[in-house]
């Protein structure tokens, strides 16, 4: 972990879609040689303390788990489910969440939104495209809000929002820390658009690689 001037902090990678659209787990697309979950297992461990991967498919976990805890997700009930058993987990006041379907991940954004979570229970970045929940970082104080919303039978990420502290951090276009950081894969014509000049294909047999 690189050690920058923020409190050490955990994180969630929330893995457990069902990736419907693609009609291939997101998880396992090869990126440059590797899976797409560990190329950002690797860059979120770099800034913090323990990398927690929410429902990533069991068939293909790996035993390092000194970067990465796999937590299973057996319901498979959404985003924000996963994001309840996540904080669960965590161990830090503050964490790091994002889906694992994003693969321009850049750890100074992560650190630009732990830097503005001083005072507020979600930071959450804001583009012209909206508000992006898969990006953001969470306090624990948010469990209670999360599991209130869950046996609403509420799913979507920001329902549960009301009464907590939100900073929505603007990110303007030509910010270069923030440059494709939001772009995520959802359908292959969003996966050939995201492959340009980057190696990106599926993995029949996943590798599994070890992490450094």
């Amino acid at each position: 972990m690189t050690h920058f001037s923020v409190e050490p902090f955990d994180a969630i990678i929330l893995a457990g879609g069902a990736s419907s659209r693609l009609g291939y787990p997101k998880a396992l697309l090869d990126w440059n040689g590797i899976p797409l979950w560990k190329h950002i297992v690797r860059e979120v461990a770099a800034v913090a303390e323990k990398v927690n991967i929410v429902g990533f498919p069991e068939p293909f976990q790996t035993p390092d788990l000194a970067i990465a805890r796999f937590i299973d997700d057996p319901l498979r009930a959404g985003p924000l489910a996963g994001l309840a058993i996540g904080l669960r987990h965590i161990s830090s006041d503050k964490v790091f969440v994002m889906a694992c379907d994003m693969p321009f991940v850049r750890r100074e954004a992560i650190i630009e939104l732990i830097q503005n979570s001083k005072n507020a229970d979600v930071v959450i970045p804001r583009t012209p495209d909206g508000v992006h929940p898969l990006f953001a970082v969470y306090s624990r104080d948010c469990l209670t809000a999360v599991e209130a919303a869950l046996a609403r039978n509420e799913r979507r990420m920001r329902l549960f929002h009301s009464g907590l502290r939100v900073c929505e951090l603007t990110i303007s276009e030509d910010n270069p820390t923030w440059k494709n950081v939001l772009t995520n894969i959802n359908t292959p014509a969003e996966l050939s658009e995201v492959i340009g000049d980057n190696a990106c294909i599926q993995l029949n047999t996943p590798a599994l690689l070890p992490l450094p």
